[in-house]
């Protein structure tokens, strides 16, 4: 009943990470990732994601696993490593930073698919002006949220005291000083 030897090859190694489940709306199968070993400090090693978990694990976060591509020889399974995840730009997503969201009921960001508000400049009058406007969120990476709906090209977006607004107010576009 006991294990003699355990058998382990290299031809096939993953690096493991939790990722948190914001992620999870713009991270898929097949997505790139760099892989990076403490032990070998000169070389970064190009990972397939090949599993994404369907369960969360510690709090939000969710087990991901990129097949390593040409591992450095010597790699060992059980070693640490640090994996940074290519996100695709998503065709149409305008990115905004987190502060432009305006949180007048809720205390946490939105989810993928979930409806937030913004702050948009309206230009049309001689002075501008702010309107409320509902956009939908695609998912949230980093400090940066992707909105697939509600915005047109070239709208401008309140980035900054946007809790300090209230509708109509009439605003001053900033430019850098001369």
């Amino acid at each position: 009943g006991q294990p003699v030897y355990e058998l382990a090859g290299s031809e096939a190694l993953q690096a493991e990470v939790l990722a948190p489940e914001a992620m999870l709306a713009v991270l898929t199968p097949g997505a790139a990732a760099e892989v990076r070993l403490p032990a070998f400090p000169d070389r970064t090693v190009r990972g397939v994601v090949s599993e994404i978990a369907a369960e969360a694990e510690a709090g939000a976060a969710f087990r991901v696993k990129a097949r390593l591509e040409n591992p450095p020889e010597g790699v060992k399974t059980g070693f640490s490593v640090s994996v940074t995840f290519e996100i695709p730009s998503r065709a149409g997503a305008a990115e905004l930073p987190l502060s432009a969201l305006l949180y007048e009921t809720a205390s946490s960001p939105p989810t993928a698919g979930e409806a937030a508000r913004v702050w948009v400049v309206d230009a049309a009058e001689t002075d501008p002006v702010v309107r409320r406007r509902e956009v939908r969120i695609e998912g949230i990476v980093g400090n940066q949220v992707l909105v697939v709906d509600g915005l047109e090209p070239g709208e401008r977006v309140v980035t900054a005291g946007v809790a300090l607004l209230t509708e109509g107010e009439r605003v001053r576009l900033w430019s850098l000083p001369e």
